[in-house]
């Protein structure tokens, strides 16, 4: 390409076209499903959080423990063992993600309250239901409205948790990329994973109130969990929602906490204490949902089953190193490790291949890690995936354009194995998920038909401007087989049949002396602009130019007298043409001689090595070129040999007899093609032309003085007629000195 814009205007176009799709719903679709399950894949599992303890209701604990296969039918006293001894090893916080709406025995019901309340850490989980409800209760059928109803646990166990906390996921056949934190249909409730990150944070968000009073003008808004006002879960999803409300309300809020809470502030923290503040912040300033960073295939999370920690005989087998509880936070539920027994299964990018899921409270643990560590899958901004993709579409398409598809492709190859290698390592090590598939794709994919394109279109132009040019040069024929094989070169030549019509300017060399040879090219630019257009006008080709003469031919397979019409007529308009040009440059005026001559010659490439000329080849060429010349001798502007009037009735000539021409041994009789001008009108062509013929009988029966009295009649009718004037003059050269025996009126010339 000649200029750059072209260029980034496409690049643009490639770039705003994977814009387009990449904010599209099927765009954003497309790379949440493909994209993002790659750099899972190519990630593979990454090391779990060491804190977090998943505790498994499997069939196996059924068994070591003479319970109900069926998990919800067991007792209640088993959870309340388990919370005792959760608490009785310093867990940090206990959720279950069990939903535990039905009655049991009361005992064992009030068993399980009493250790709930013991623990002081326990977050039950609470199911959200879809219901429909009648706008109007006179007339149900004025539509209806969709909301969610929360349906808590017991209200004895309720009552006893420290918090209560629904964790919706979908129920459907589509992977699970994502976890709520914050349930707007619910009135912004915190779920599971949110909730326990606040219990978690419970010691330290006095400390975190006094930071956020600090940066705002708002004092006593908050209830803080430490507080003795605090004693249900209500007030605990209160403080979280009120904090969420702020932090939404002030933008920029989280980012000057976050400052003060880094590594590097003057603000003395211990390390837990900032790592679960920053967490906080994080969470209150977040999304309402964030995409999962998966830590791996089911049971990657450390998992123990309900006997491993109830069972003595489990108990026994065991280091202490191995259940160490302290300050770790447990999720409680069924994650079944075999695809036979699971009930509770999601389908996500770490599905084994035998159909076994990861379960919802394995789900619940990793949005909880992900939001302790600062870790979810972040997906770039839209200004930085903007920024991103129009770099990567124009710097694709700019290397289709500019190199050849071979070493395009490659070059794309390469671009897109960097640019994977680099989404992985940011992914693995920050869970950062910029675009990918659009990209490495969409945009190349679209750069390199661009390029093709643009190659192929730029590449017919050339052809074309080449064609062009060569039609400029050779005849179209000519033209068309070499666009077609080279081998026409060596291989081209052809006999044909052609009339040949040659042109020459008498006084060019005064002109050449006279003028600029800028000003000379200019004029005879102009010159052969009127004379070719007579020739594409009639069908004829212009086979070459030199200087001042012009040949043009009218070539066919056989003889056809529509081709020797046909350059009469160009001829005769080419001095009409000639004559205006004198015309419109009366300073520069050009005569110009036309010869016609009309035969079988070889049209082919003459040359060697590297260079060819396509020409005529043949006597007939030199032939029409002594016709031409003959012009100067009897004084005329167009001859043409009897091959080429014989049998046209259309155009007026006359003979002017028999001549051998210079460097030819045959005779060739010649005619005139007679132009109306002012000496001689149309009705005047076939008197003199009958005069003319009968002089030239005496002339050749040698009877100068008759022939000598009609050439003088002749001469009356037009005054400066040549050809009488050429034939008058050699009537008294041959009447003072008269031919010698065998004469037969044949006129030789002997210099072009």
């Amino acid at each position: 390409m000649k200029s750059l814009l072209p260029a980034l205007v496409l690049g643009f176009l490639v770039a705003v076209t994977g814009l387009i799709f990449f904010f599209s719903p099927y765009g954003q679709k497309l790379e949440e499903d493909i994209g993002l399950a790659l750099l899972f894949k190519l990630r593979g599992p990454r090391p779990p959080p060491e804190d977090i303890v998943i505790v498994n209701l499997d069939q196996i604990s059924s068994q070591k423990l003479g319970l109900p296969e069926n998990f919800s039918k067991w007792p209640r006293t088993v959870h309340a063992r388990l919370v005792n001894f959760l608490q009785e090893h310093g867990a940090a916080v206990i959720a279950f993600d069990v939903h535990f709406v039905e009655n049991r025995d009361l005992e064992g019901d009030r068993a399980f309250a009493e250790s709930i309340r013991q623990a002081g850490n326990v977050v039950l989980f609470e199911r959200i239901q879809r219901e429909s409800r009648a706008l109007s209760r006179d007339d149900p059928s004025g539509g209806t409205l969709e909301m969610d109803r929360l349906i808590p646990p017991l209200p004895l166990l309720a009552d006893s948790a420290l918090v209560l906390a629904p964790f919706p996921l979908p129920k459907l056949p589509v992977r699970v990329n994502q976890s709520w934190i914050f349930k707007t249909s619910a009135g912004d409730r915190l779920t599971l994973p949110a909730a326990v990150l606040q219990v978690l944070g419970m010691q330290y968000v006095g400390r975190l109130q006094q930071m956020v009073e600090a940066e705002t003008d708002v004092v006593g808004y908050f209830v803080s969990p430490e507080s003795d006002a605090v004693s249900s879960a209500p007030e605990i999803q209160e403080f979280g929602q009120r904090m969420r409300a702020l932090f939404l309300q002030q933008p920029d809020l989280a980012e000057r906490l976050l400052s003060k809470l880094a590594p590097g502030s003057p603000l003395l923290f211990a390390t837990e204490e900032r790592a679960i503040l920053r967490a906080l912040v994080r969470l209150y300033a977040g999304a309402n949902s964030i995409y999962l960073n998966y830590y791996g295939p089911p049971a990657t999370l450390l998992t123990y089953s309900y006997h491993e920690l109830l069972s003595e005989e489990s108990m026994s087998g065991l280091r202490r190193s191995d259940v160490e509880l302290k300050n770790k936070i447990v999720f409680v539920g069924a994650a079944r490790n075999t695809w036979s027994g699971q009930k509770d299964g999601f389908y996500t990018v770490f599905s084994q291949p035998d159909g076994l899921d990861l379960s919802g409270v394995e789900l619940a643990a990793t949005a909880f890690a992900n939001l302790y560590e600062g870790m979810p899958v972040q997906a770039l901004s839209p200004a930085m995936s903007l920024f991103v993709l129009v770099l990567v579409g124009l710097g694709v398409t700019l290397c289709c354009l500019y190199a050849s598809p071979v070493v395009a492709f490659f070059l794309l190859a390469a671009f897109a194995l960097c640019y994977l290698a680099a989404s992985h390592a940011s992914f693995s090590a920050h869970g950062t998920w910029p675009p990918l598939l659009i990209p490495l794709a969409v945009q190349p994919f679209a750069a390199f038909l661009v390029g093709l394109y643009l190659k192929y279109y730029i590449a017919g132009k050339e052809r074309e401007n080449i064609r062009k040019a060569l039609s400029f040069y050779l005849p179209e024929k000519a033209v068309n087989a070499l666009a077609k094989d080279l081998s026409f070169i060596k291989e081209g030549d052809q006999m044909v049949y052609s009339v040949c019509l040659m042109t020459d300017a008498r006084n060019y060399t005064m002109l050449s002396e006279r003028l600029d040879p800028r000003d000379l090219s200019i004029l005879m630019k102009e010159y052969y602009r009127h004379l070719f257009e007579p020739v594409n006008t009639m069908g004829g080709v212009v086979s070459d130019v030199v200087g001042d003469s012009m040949l043009a031919l009218w070539p066919s397979t056989k003889p056809e007298s529509a081709l020797r019409k046909s350059g009469c007529q160009a001829a005769l308009h080419i001095a009409q043409a000639v004559e205006r040009f004198n015309g419109q440059h009366p300073q520069s005026r050009l005569s110009t001689g036309i010869g016609i001559h009309f035969g079988y010659m070889l049209m082919g490439n003459m040359g060697a090595g590297n260079h060819f000329e396509y020409a005529p080849v043949g006597d007939i060429v030199n032939t029409v070129s002594r016709i031409e010349g003959l012009n100067k001798y009897l004084g005329t502007s167009i001859l043409a040999t009897e091959e080429v009037v014989a049998g046209l009735t259309d155009i007026t000539t006359r003979n002017l007899g028999a001549f051998v021409l210079a460097g030819k041994s045959n005779p060739i009789t010649v005619h005139e093609l007679l132009v109306a001008s002012e000496s001689l009108h149309e009705k005047n062509k076939k008197a003199l032309c009958e005069l003319f013929a009968t002089g030239l009988t005496c002339y050749r029966e040698m009877r100068w003085e008759d022939a000598i009295a009609v050439f003088l009649q002749c001469s009356a009718l037009k005054t400066d007629d040549g050809p009488t004037l050429f034939y008058l003059n050699l009537c008294r050269q041959y009447q003072a000195h008269p031919p010698g025996p065998g004469w037969d009126g044949v006129v030789f010339i002997d210099k072009k």
